[in-house]
């Protein structure tokens, strides 16, 4: 991880940032390497950029159910269940199916794949091998467990199954240690829209305000360049396949390095256009409408107990339910123990004790029913017993009779309306034409649990009294918006009233969390931007003074660092001219860093920078005839020592 540092430099006047940094990991099974390919070459190279494997495999049975044959079978045999268990939506991704990775590639290939880290920049932080398996637990714990080493406190890091890992971490032999830093895990903004939509309010980086924009899928860029290594080291022997990843990595990282800079000044260009869009229609559609900045912040809490409570019986109902079966079960009890009561004992010794021992625990069981019903009581505040012809019970009794009935309209409920909102976001304007094939996929799979809970409504529906309406799936196929769903107009909860569940409602409240995420990111960009330029100063400076001490005893070497000097200073100036732009934006709001500035400038834009660029590329024009001249000295002196030699 030694890349990462160079942006890590505090200042003295950086504010606390919640998290400090930003992560993202993810396997890919592209780079795959055949099994026994180079076995002559019996090298081994290292690497700061590759966690070892003894590392690796101190996790191997830090999960118990781990990946094999058996646990393989016993995926294939059990019956699919299509309700939406909280943690069902990483099921859908292959770090968490790494078991069902095929026997013939886990034997044709001795690395199956990488799995690596990077920071939010792109940067590649740590890269480690997957040897004969999937994307198993034991390669993401190995790389959180390095972070929290070499980095410290408050991290977080995006993973497309965080929901899922998260309670993996929690039963880990690092569990302490992640509690004690303070890391978090969150859901990559692109494979989050796949997630169940609970999962989505909990763990979406639109909903957690302290990422920023930060969408957490910089995996997914890195990984659409390494795929080019792919062909190259597919039959390379082990050093070679760890040398070239190494070799493409490292000019991947300078090549993000160089890039810091534009990538600073996208994202503030973007948060402004965030705040500036959004902010005016934010203020007049709360003056039209009535609401408040705390109502918007409330609605994604009310729509995750809204789906919780579907998920779960309501306790205004459950408790008195427990509380009539309590009292049948102590009528029941009460029977049994009058009837050994009156059994006399005119039989043998033998079975006499038998008696005795019925009539026992007959008696314990009674006093555990009432005692059942006397809590029951309590919780209720009943002060009179119910009796079985009180309004009360008969009242409960129809509930249970029909109770089989409602929670199957709940469980539909609940997966409507999360499909409802997931369409919401397939057709929403902007999107891109890939993510919507994605969640489109994730529906038509969501689609089978709906397709279930529907055959149970369906059943129950005609055995009521009176019959209630049998739904077809492909009318439910059809439905576009909450309106259209009609079980929703009886719904207990009433949905249909709920401000969060407008169409226009859920549009400002994205527009309004979209907003409060740009903000978020101007504080952080503006600690990114100051610490960037006190780098490339202290850098520069740094490397100057190196040149100038070794100049006098060790010329040759001073030439060499001087080549490297003048290299990264060029990098340094492009920097410095897109932090000069970024300073001349009128809404820029950090602190400009020993430059003097012209504020006066209203409209910054690509060609600026262009210009900023071009202007740089004309001072540093001697600079490369300098470089060139330096390169020659120094082949010429090295051609006279090997001659001396």
């Amino acid at each position: 991880m030694p890349a990462l540092r160079a942006q890590t430099k505090y200042l003295t006047t950086d504010p606390v940032l919640v998290p400090d940094r930003m992560h993202a990991m993810d396997g890919n099974s592209s780079v795959k390497r055949m099994t026994g390919s180079g076995h002559a070459d019996e090298r081994v190279f290292t690497s700061p950029l590759f966690i070892s494997q003894q590392d690796v495999d101190n996790f191997k049975d830090d999960v118990k159910n781990k990946p094999g044959k058996e646990t393989a079978g016993r995926h294939k045999r059990k019956k699919p269940d299509y309700t939406e268990h909280p943690t069902a939506c990483a099921d859908r991704w292959g770090a968490s199916v790494a078991s069902s990775a095929a026997d013939e590639t886990v034997q044709t290939f001795e690395q199956t794949g990488i799995f690596l880290c990077a920071c939010r920049h792109g940067i590649v932080e740590s890269v480690t091998e997957m040897r004969h398996s999937g994307e198993l637990a034991k390669y993401a714990l190995a790389t959180v467990n390095q972070l929290i080493d070499e980095l410290g406190d408050d991290q977080t890091v995006g993973h497309d199954i965080a929901c899922s890992f998260t309670a993996t971490l929690r039963d880990s032999s690092i569990s302490e240690k992640v509690r004690e830093h303070r890391l978090s895990m969150s859901v990559n903004a692109f494979h989050g829209h796949a997630h169940n939509r609970r999962c989505q309010l909990k763990n979406h980086p639109l909903y957690r305000t302290v990422l920023g924009l930060e969408d957490l899928e910089t995996c997914e860029r890195v990984f659409s360049a390494s795929n080019a290594v792919a062909r190259v080291i597919r039959f390379a022997s082990h050093f070679h396949w760890q040398q070239f990843l190494e070799l493409h990595f490292k000019q991947w990282n300078e090549d993000r390095y160089a890039d810091i800079s534009k990538f600073l000044f996208n994202n503030y260009k973007q948060a402004l256009k965030i705040i500036t869009e959004f902010t005016p229609q934010l203020m007049a559609y709360k003056q039209s409408t009535g609401i408040t900045d705390a109502d918007i912040q409330r609605w994604p809490e009310d729509e995750l107990k809204y789906l919780n409570d579907l998920q779960t019986e309501p306790e205004v109902d459950a408790v008195p339910v427990a509380y009539v079966e309590s009292l049948m079960t102590l009528k029941k009890t009460q029977a049994d123990y009058d009837s050994l009561s009156a059994v006399q004992f005119v039989a043998t010794k033998q079975d006499m004790q038998s008696i005795v021992k019925k009539r026992t625990d007959a008696h314990r069981r009674l006093l555990m029913a009432m005692t059942a019903v006397e809590d029951l009581e309590a919780l209720l505040k009943v002060k009179q017993r119910w009796s079985e012809n009180c309004k009360e019970y008969l009242a409960v009794l129809d509930y249970i009779n029909q109770r089989k009935f409602i929670r199957a309209v709940c469980e539909l409920e609940g997966l409507v309306i999360q499909r409802l909102f997931e369409l919401s976001k397939a057709n929403l304007a902007g999107t891109g034409y890939k993510m919507r094939q994605h969640i489109s996929k994730a529906l038509v799979r969501r689609s089978a649990a709906i397709k279930a809970s529907l055959d149970r409504y369906n059943k129950l529906a005609v055995k009521q009294k009176p019959k209630r309406p049998i739904v077809d799936y492909s009318e439910v196929a059809s439905w576009c918006l909450i309106g259209e769903f009609e079980l929703l107009k009886d719904s207990r909860y009433g949905i249909l009233q709920q401000p969060w569940s407008l169409p226009s409602n859920r549009d400002i409240m994205t527009k309004y969390f979209k907003t409060m995420c740009a903000r978020t990111e101007l504080v952080r960009l503006n600690v990114e931007i100051a610490r960037l330029q006190d780098w490339v100063d202290r850098e520069d400076a740094h490397l100057k003074e190196v040149v100038n001490s070794l100049s006098m005893t060790e010329p040759l070497i001073a030439s060499a660092v001087k080549q490297v000097s003048l290299r990264q200073r060029r990098v340094n100036e492009v920097h410095r001219a897109r932090l000069r732009t970024i300073y001349k934006l009128p809404e820029y709001s950090g602190v400009v860093a020993n430059m003097s500035v012209d504020t006066s400038l209203s409209d910054v834009d690509s060609a600026a920078i262009t210009h900023e660029l071009n202007a740089t590329d004309s001072i540093l024009a001697d600079e490369d005839d300098m470089l060139n001249e330096e390169g020659n000295r120094l082949d010429e002196a090295m051609e006279r020592i090997s001659i001396l030699a």
